[in-house]
C-alpha cells in the first residue's frame, strides 16, 4: 500500500498552519547571552585576575621606587588587570564567533551628542556622590565607624602630598599612569563587565528591575567602601540606564571616565588640611 500523496492546494484555500518563529530580541542593549558564554568569561575575568596579581607585586617597586604601597598597586593593577581581562574577554567573544565591538553596540560616533552628555552627568553625579557620601561619612562617624579608604584614593592622597613636598614634576610619571588607569582602563574593564555583560545577562534571565539592581549593587560592593557603597551603587544605575537608553557602551564608559576625572581633580584641588582629602571615591 503506498503512502498517500497530499494533493497541492487549491487556489481560494486557507494556507497550511505553522508556528511562526519567535520574534528578535529588540528589548534593552546588549547581546543574548547562553550559559556557556556567561561560564567561559567568568573563568576568563578570575584568570585574568589570578594572573594580574603576580605580575603586579614584583612591579610596585619599579613604578612606584620609595613610595607607598598604594601608589604602586593602583598604576600596576590598574593597568595590567584591565588589559589581561580585555584580551581575555576578546579571545572567549571570538571563540564564540561574537563580534567583540560590535556585540556591546560601542561606537564613539555622534560626536557632542554623545561627549557632552556624559560630561554633565558625570559632573552633576560627582557633585552629588561627593556631597552624600560626606553625609555618609558623618553618620558613620557619629557611630564610632569610619569607611574603609580605598587604594586608588590612598594612593591619590599620597601623590597629593609628595606634590606639595617636593614638586609637580616628581611625581608627574606616576600622575600620568594613574590617570591612565583610573580614567581610561578601568572604566572601559568595569563598564564591560558590570553593563556589557552582568547587566544585560540578568536582564535577559531575571527583567529589568531586578537586573538594575543586583548588578548595581556588585558594582557597589567592588570598590570596598561602606561609606562610598550607596553613591557608587546609584552611579552603577545611571550607568546601566544610560547604556539600556543609548544601546551603546560608548555613553556609560565615557560618563565613568569623567566621574573618575572629576573626582580626582577634587581631591587635588581640595585644600591639603582644610577638609578631609580621603573622601573622593573612584
Amino acid at each position: 500500500m503506498q503512502p498517500e500523496v497530499p494533493l497541492p492546494p487549491k487556489e481560494g484555500d486557507p494556507p497550511p498552519f505553522t508556528v511562526p518563529p519567535p520574534p528578535p530580541c529588540t528589548e534593552g542593549p546588549g547581546p543574548r547571552w547562553d550559559g556557556r558564554t556567561l561560564l567561559l568569561l567568568c573563568v576568563a575575568l578570575l584568570a585574568s585576575f589570578l594572573a594580574a596579581v603576580p605580575l603586579t607585586v614584583p612591579l610596585v617597586p619599579l613604578v612606584a621606587p620609595g613610595r607607598q604601597e598604594a601608589v604602586g598597586k593602583l598604576v600596576a593593577g590598574g593597568i595590567i588587570f584591565p588589559i589581561l581581562a580585555l584580551g581575555a574577554f576578546r579571545f572567549v567573544l571570538r571563540k564564540r564567533d561574537m563580534d567583540p565591538i560590535g556585540i556591546f553596540g560601542l561606537s564613539f560616533k555622534g560626536g557632542s551628542r554623545l561627549l557632552i552628555p556624559a560630561i554633565v552627568i558625570a559632573l552633576g553625579m560627582s557633585a552629588g556622590c561627593m556631597l552624600l557620601k560626606f553625609g555618609i561619612e558623618f553618620v558613620l562617624q557619629m557611630m564610632g565607624t569610619k569607611g574603609e579608604v580605598q587604594d586608588p584614593v590612598e594612593g591619590l592622597v599620597h601623590l597629593r602630598r609628595t606634590m606639595d613636598s617636593e614638586g609637580f614634576v616628581v611625581v608627574l610619571p606616576e600622575l600620568f599612569l594613574m590617570g591612565v588607569a583610573i580614567c581610561v582602563l578601568v572604566p572601559v574593564v568595569e563598564e564591560v563587565m558590570f553593563r556589557g555583560v552582568m547587566f544585560t545577562a540578568m536582564k535577559q534571565y531575571w527583567g529589568r528591575w531586578p537586573a538594575l539592581l543586583c548588578s548595581s549593587v556588585c558594582f557597589g560592593l567592588l570598590h570596598l567602601n561602606l561609606s562610598a557603597f550607596l553613591p557608587i551603587t546609584l552611579l552603577g544605575m545611571v550607568l546601566s540606564l544610560s547604556y539600556e537608553r543609548t544601546r551603546n557602551l560608548a555613553a556609560p564608559i565615557l560618563i565613568h571616565a569623567f566621574f573618575n576625572l572629576a573626582n580626582t581633580g577634587m581631591l587635588f584641588a581640595l585644600p591639603l588640611f582644610a577638609l578631609p582629602i580621603d573622601q573622593p571615591d573612584l
